[in-house]
Formats: C-alpha cells, sequence, structure tokens
C-alpha cells in the first residue's frame, strides 16, 4: 500500500486554527507534523470540522465568525456571521458540522450542507443550515434552545445539540431537510 495523507485540525484560546498533516504508511501512522498555523481569529476557536473531500477546513468561533479555508493554501475562502434581525446582535459560534452528502442526498440532490450552533452569552441558540454549493448561502436557521449550547453533532441521521442546562437535544435530520 503506497503512504497516504489526511489532516487533523485543531483551535483554541489563543484564536490560531492548526491543520497538522497525518502520514499513513501500510494503515498505520507513520507522521503528524504541522502543516500550516492560520491566525485568522480574534478570539478562541470553539470548534473545527472539514468537508467530505477535506479540501476545506471550517472554524466556529467566539469571535462571532465561521470561517472557512482552504485545505491546500490556509487562504481563507468565507466568513460566516449570524444575527436575529430584531436584535442586531452578532451570535457567537459555538460549533460547526459539516453534513456529509450520503446524510442529505435522499433529501436534498446535490446539497452539501455546513452546520453551525451560533448563540447570545446565556441566551437563546440556533442551528443554521449554509448551502457550500451555493457559495455557503444561508437556506435556514432554526432556534433550538433558550439557553447557551455550546456542541453540536450528527450520526444514523440524528443531530444533536448539547446546552449548559444539562440537556440534550435529539432532530432528526430526515425532518429538518424536508423542512428546509
Amino acid at each position: 500500500m503506497s503512504a497516504s495523507t489526511a489532516y487533523i485540525a485543531t483551535g483554541g484560546d489563543n484564536g490560531i486554527l492548526r491543520l497538522w498533516k497525518v502520514k499513513y504508511q501500510n494503515n498505520n501512522i507513520n507522521s503528524v507534523a504541522l502543516d500550516k498555523e492560520i491566525a485568522m481569529h480574534s478570539a478562541q476557536i470553539n470548534g473545527v470540522a472539514f468537508n467530505g473531500g477535506s479540501d476545506l477546513v471550517f472554524s466556529a468561533s467566539s469571535d462571532k465568525t465561521c470561517r472557512v479555508f482552504s485545505v491546500k493554501d490556509g487562504k481563507q475562502l468565507r466568513c460566516l456571521s449570524f444575527s436575529v434581525p430584531p436584535l442586531n446582535t452578532k451570535f457567537e459560534f459555538r460549533s460547526c458540522l459539516y453534513l456529509y452528502r450520503d446524510l442529505i442526498i435522499r433529501f436534498h440532490p446535490g446539497m452539501n450542507c455546513l452546520i453551525t450552533l451560533a448563540t447570545l452569552t446565556r441566551k437563546e441558540s440556533y442551528v443554521t443550515f449554509w448551502n457550500v454549493a451555493k457559495d455557503f448561502d444561508p437556506i435556514d436557521s432554526i432556534k433550538i434552545h433558550d439557553n447557551t449550547s455550546y456542541r453540536l453533532t450528527a450520526t444514523d441521521n440524528k443531530l444533536a445539540v448539547g446546552s449548559n442546562d444539562g440537556y440534550v437535544t435529539i432532530f432528526d435530520i430526515k425532518y429538518i431537510m424536508k423542512c428546509i
């Protein structure tokens, strides 16, 4: 088997997104090395995700942005923000997740979707769906909680959101995708 390469993304309190190059040889990790440091956020990074092809990396931050970068050269491609019109206040991004095409193809063929979790401090939380194929246009936002939520994950056609009140809200992705 030939050597292959994958990436790991990390972010932390200093707002720096780090891309680590992982090389495999015969299905074993051969090496891990820092490939890029991207210092574009002005506050901590709360979550990172890759798209299905691993050519894009997403970073959700307390600086009220979710940024999209090219893995190849580390350049920023988009800077996303979320606000509720009556408040005109930008929300902090707590988490991001790329919804893999195989989970949604039955409901929206051809759509690739970035999902973000944004919240006001000690206030309501929203899940927003962004259409990756259409220049990250927002598709829809759903208020999911009246308190701060911190984490977002998807598995087995379910979307789960964890909040600071100790509850986890679980959504059926099939139902959500039919509604948006």
